[in-house]
Parts: structure tokens; C-alpha cells; sequence
């Protein structure tokens, strides 16, 4: 009788729960703006591929989604939303709690979910694709049936298609439990899931592999600084904070797995927290990169919790204290209530004030596809990030939005000051300097290829290298075939320290428009720097005033 009765209680407090989740959090999703990166995903969903210069697929597909139901915010983040949800539920299977209620308190102490819940960003169906891995691992463990093959592969090539990070989560399951290898079974699993994961390894090939080469040099372009780790150190208790998740992420790692599944969720929490602690010594480690390990954190730190008298007291007064937190917060988020700038707010006014002065014209931002994409959303209007070697590439330089730009008028927002002769444009969130180009040039299209200079040259300071180049098009561009005489096309140099520090120097040699499009073998003399020491070396074309472009490799020379 008595279990009936908490089985009654359970099911009434699972029904309540999800409702009010369900009910903040689009009263959230409409309430607040996007923030730059859901734009910058949104604009994916705008052309749908199996891959993207920093991310794979499925949050474009989830974003297209939502938002041929309703163009908004909300059509944007439904499927984050019902996601979170179902990341929640399937993390409730696992963790089998007695008290229904009791779990749900402590679910909303976590204050991440609240925050990240209803983001339109690649964590989340990482998140849910995590939690579902676990909960069909265990149905696999304990018996294995034919259609658990097909369930585990597909639930494996959404994982990696949600975000690359999904790989430590099978790797390390697999390390927990070696004797898998001996299943049949598991190589089917395998092959299948690599059959679907394939249409995304044709797109890196066919691409030049963008989100490999990003990920792997890109990223971690700066030399390495005790901050990364000390921050990586501080920011793994802040994930979980204030004070729940925090007790529930050390009881996790103190808990002795008690099953397969078990095992696998404390394999996969202390190797993935290592993993990136060994990762902080080659760059900065974001937040938001170990977000899935929320559900070993739930199921295991729970189960832990759970048999501790003071656990009932404990979670209650947590809850009613981050609940003020987190109410605090949704209040704060929403457009025009908080009286400081963030990321949540200002966008549509700001992005009207943009387009009441672009008048029709594309706007192209300086190495800004955050704010691009932001201007796209809420405007409807064209717009592109213009990259120069003080930014990096994106998605951006992969459609064709700056190359139909070639020869047209075009609105720069420039993010930084250039000259008092620039307009400047007064938005709620920032001020930037501004300028329409006619006959606008830019040189993001053209490839720079250094032909005949050995990596890790050695040269003596103040001596002249002679570098040869080979300059043209990449595949699909275009460039007027006329030259604008007030954006002239000018070769540049570039030497990078192993202090990151960037060094672009012009030289006297001007490039036709004729000469890239017809493609030139050329050679310039580049005098390396006065100071001992290594270096990159790089050739960028600089158009007008306009910074130098991103246009080619880098090659390593050691001054004496």
C-alpha cells in the first residue's frame, strides 16, 4: 500500500514539475533575445548541410525545426527546450530515485539547467543524445536485443553529429568495459553508426576539413598560460554551483559504481574532467565543453545523496536559495529589464538601428558572425562577417554572402576606431564607427600559397627572405574584374611570435585584380624581424585601408 501511494505521489509530482519547467521556460524563450551564438547557429539552419566550419549538423536541423513553426525566439529554442526535458526525464530512469519529488527539488538547485535549458546551442542535444546513450547502455548490458544495435548506432552518430565532444562519452564507456569489444554486436554497432556519421566525413573532405583544422590549431593559436588551468580548475565547481550540484559532483566521484552502467558514468565523469585538465595546458577550456557531464553528476551524485539522513533537509533548503537565484536571473535576462548590457537583451533595437542605416545594402561587420547572424535574424537583411588576420575564419567564409557583395555598395560596421571621418552609429548596445563602400572589394576569397619556402627556415635578423608565392581564387569566387583605384589590392606580410604577438608589415607590391583571377606565381622580399627568435611567417592581401585578409598558410622561420 505504501508503495502504491509513493508511486501516486511520484507520478503527480513528475506532472507538475514538467509543466511548470515547460511553462518558464518559453515565458524565458520569449521574453529574451538571442543570445550572438543561438543567431549564429540560427543562420545554419538557414542552410542546411551535414556540416559547419565550428560544429556539426544537428543543431541546424533542431533550430529549421522550431522555426518554420514560428519565426522567434521561441521557434528557435523549442527543441532545446523539449530536449532538456527529455535529458531530465531519461536521467530519472537512470537514477531510479525513490522520491520523485525529492530528485526534481534537486534537478532545479541546478542552476546550469535553468540557464543553459533553454539555449538554442550544440550542448544541449549533446546533452540529451548523452543521457539517452547511458539509458539504452544499460538496456544493452543487461539484455542485449537486435533492436538495441540499431538504437545504440543511431543514437552514437547523433551524439558525434551534436557536437565532437560526444567521442569521450563512447571512448570512455568503452574503457570502463573492454570485454565489450568481444560482442559481435559492438562492431555492428560500430559499423552502423560509422555508416551515418559518414555524410559529415565527406562534407570535412570536401570542405578542406574547416572544424578539424579549427579545432585542433585554430583554437589554440595562443601560447599557453597558468590562467587556462587555474580557470578550467574554477570553472568545473562554478558549472555546477551553488550549492547542490556542487555536493552532488563530489559524491559522484567518491561513489563506487555498483553496475556496468555505473561504472561507465564515473569512467566517462573522472576521464573526461582529467582529459580537459590535460587540454588546459595547450588552451583555454570553455564552460560550457564539459555541460554533459551533468548527467553522470545527476545519476550518480543522487543515488549517493539519496542515502544520507540529512539529504531530504539538505535539498530543500538548497532549492528554496537557488530558486531565488535562478528567478532572480530569468527576471534579469529578459529584454530591456536588466540595467546593464547582456547578452540577452538589445539585440532587436540594435539591429533595427543597423538597418535603418544600411538602407537596403548589404551590412558587412568586422569579425563579428555573432553580430552578423544577430543583424540577419531580426532584420531579415544581408549581412556578412569581414575577417582580417585579427579575427579567424567561420562559417561565414564557407557561403557565398561577401563574394555576390564583390562590386556592390556595401554598409561596414567597423569594431574598432578607425578615423574621426567615420559615422558612428548610437545603439543601445555598443557604438561603433561606421561607412558604406561603394564598389566594395574585399579579399577573403583569395588564396595564398607559400611555394618555395622550407618550414623552420633559419635566417639571420635583418636579413631579406625571397618568398615565393602562388595567388588565385578558391573554388566558386569571384572578384570584379576591374581594379577600384580607392581600395587598391596591396601584398602584405605577417611574422607571429610564439607570444602570439602579430606583426603585418605592407609592401610595395600592388596585385591586379587580373593577376588573382587569371592565378600568378610571384616572389617578394620580406626582411625577417630584428630580434632573434621563432616565428610564422604569412602573406594576407590588405584591400584600401582595410585590415589584411586571412588568406593562406603559415610557415615557421627561426631568426638568429
Amino acid at each position: 500500500m505504501r508503495e502504491l501511494m509513493q508511486a501516486q505521489r511520484n507520478k503527480q509530482a513528475r506532472g507538475a514539475f514538467y509543466l511548470l519547467w515547460l511553462a518558464l521556460s518559453l515565458v524565458q524563450a520569449y521574453g529574451s533575445n538571442l543570445i550572438p551564438d543561438e543567431a549564429y547557429y540560427w543562420r545554419y539552419s538557414r542552410d542546411l548541410a551535414w556540416g559547419y566550419f565550428d560544429h556539426p549538423p544537428v543543431i541546424a536541423l533542431l533550430i529549421r525545426a522550431g522555426d518554420v513553426l514560428w519565426h522567434s525566439e521561441v521557434g528557435v529554442r523549442l527543441a532545446s527546450i523539449l530536449l532538456t526535458m527529455g535529458t531530465i526525464f531519461l536521467t530519472e530512469r537512470l537514477t531510479r530515485p525513490r522520491d520523485a519529488a525529492l530528485y526534481y527539488l534537486a534537478v532545479s538547485s541546478v542552476a546550469v539547467l535553468h540557464i543553459a535549458g533553454i539555449l538554442a546551442v550544440p550542448d544541449i542535444p549533446l546533452l540529451f543524445f548523452t543521457a539517452a546513450f547511458f539509458y539504452l547502455y544499460r538496456q544493452y548490458c543487461e539484455r542485449e536485443r537486435w533492436y538495441h544495435i540499431f538504437l545504440l548506432a543511431g543514437n552514437v552518430a547523433l551524439l558525434l553529429l551534436s557536437k565532437y565532444h560526444g567521442i569521450l562519452v563512447v571512448g570512455f564507456t568503452l574503457l570502463s568495459h573492454p570485454r565489450l569489444l568481444r560482442r559481435p554486436s559492438l562492431w555492428a554497432i560500430a559499423t552502423l553508426g560509422a555508416a551515418l556519421f559518414l555524410p559529415h566525413v565527406l562534407w570535412q573532405h570536401m570542405h578542406g576539413y574547416p572544424s578539424v583544422l579549427y579545432h585542433l590549431s585554430g583554437r589554440n593559436a595562443t601560447p599557453y598560460n597558468v590562467s587556462f588551468t587555474l580557470s578550467y580548475l574554477g570553472v568545473v565547481p562554478l558549472l555546477f554551483a551553488p550549492a547542490t550540484g556542487i555536493v552532488l559532483l563530489y559524491l559522484a566521484l567518491k561513489r563506487k559504481a555498483t553496475d556496468t552502467t555505473e561504472r561507465a558514468m564515473r569512467v566517462t565523469l573522472w576521464g573526461t574532467l582529467l582529459f580537459f585538465l590535460a587540454m588546459s595546458f595547450r588552451g583555454r577550456i570553455e564552460g560550457n565543453w564539459i555541460l554533459f557531464l551533468v548527467i553522470p553528476v545527476l545519476a550518480l551524485g543522487y543515488k549517493e545523496l539519496e542515502q544520507r539522513q540529512w539529504s531530504g533537509k539538505f535539498i530543500r533548503i538548497s532549492f528554496l536559495f537557488t530558486s531565488v537565484l535562478v528567478m532572480a536571473g530569468r527576471i534579469l535576462l529578459l529584454d530591456g529589464v536588466a540595467p546593464f548590457r547582456n547578452d540577452c537583451s538589445g539585440w532587436k533595437d540594435w539591429a533595427a538601428a543597423v538597418h535603418h542605416e544600411a538602407k537596403g545594402e548589404t551590412v558587412a561587420f568586422m569579425n563579428s558572425y555573432q553580430k552578423a547572424a544577430e543583424y540577419e535574424f531580426y532584420t531579415g537583411g544581408s549581412a556578412f562577417s569581414l575577417n582580417n588576420i585579427m579575427g579567424r575564419k567561420d562559417q561565414y567564409g564557407l557561403w557565398n554572402t561577401e563574394n555576390n557583395a564583390q562590386g556592390k555598395t556595401v554598409l561596414l560596421i567597423c569594431n574598432y576606431p578607425v578615423h574621426d571621418s567615420l559615422g558612428q552609429l548610437a545603439t543601445r548596445r555598443d557604438t561603433p564607427q561606421y561607412l558604406h563602400i561603394r564598389d566594395f572589394r574585399s579579399s577573403s576569397r583569395i588564396y595564398i600559397e607559400l611555394t618555395e619556402l622550407k618550414d623552420d627556415r633559419s635566417i639571420g635578423a635583418g636579413d631579406t627572405l625571397d618568398v615565393g608565392y602562388s595567388i588565385g581564387l578558391e573554388e566558386g569566387a569571384t572578384l570584379p574584374g576591374a581594379d577600384n583605384p580607392d581600395y587598391p589590392m596591396r601584398l602584405t606580410y605577417q611574422f607571429t611570435g610564439e607570444d602570439g604577438q602579430v606583426t603585418s608589415t605592407a609592401t610595395d607590391e600592388l596585385l591586379t585584380a587580373q593577376q588573382i583571377i587569371k592565378g600568378s606565381h610571384l616572389h617578394v622580399p620580406v626582411p625577417a624581424p630584428a630580434h632573434a627568435g621563432r616565428y610564422y611567417l604569412s602573406l594576407s592581401v590588405r584591400t584600401g585601408w582595410l585590415p589584411p585578409s586571412i588568406n593562406g598558410g603559415k610557415k615557421r622561420v627561426t631568426v638568429r
